[in-house]
């Protein structure tokens, strides 16, 4: 299997525990030191504080992210990615929103297989007006 094949099963994880709702799942993908750094909000670092930050994730809506997995360079140790997503939100007492982004992601090679370590997601919308 090619790193990418393996990058591309984990990332098809990653959608399922989203469609979910499973964030212990989620943050199974992501290595104990792991970073995600998505708009408008402080970086998540640690198992702990992934947790929090994919419980408001999934507080504030999303139901479903589709990744469309493309560039992935090996690097040995380390795993680049960059790829694109959809996602849909339905914040409660709203309608579903359809996002879409870019993402980058590096995955760090561990015993368990590839993980994420570092997690980069900007959507391509413009911001909702304040």
């Amino acid at each position: 299997m090619s790193v990418k094949e393996k990058i591309e099963k984990q990332n098809a994880k990653f959608m399922d525990y989203v469609i979910k709702q499973d964030i212990e799942g989620v943050v199974s993908l992501y290595t104990e030191d792991a970073c995600f750094m998505a708009p408008n909000v402080p970086m998540a670092q640690g198992h702990q504080v992934l947790k929090m930050a994919f419980k408001g994730v999934f507080d504030a809506g999303v139901k479903e992210v589709k990744i469309n997995t493309g560039v992935v360079i090996d690097s040995g140790d380390y795993v680049l990615e960059r790829s694109t997503f959809t996602q849909k939100i339905q914040p409660p007492g709203m309608g579903v929103i359809e996002d879409k982004g870019k993402l980058v992601v590096v995955w760090k090679k561990t015993a368990d297989g590839y993980k994420i370590f570092w997690d980069i997601i900007n959507s391509d919308l413009p911001p909702p007006p304040t």
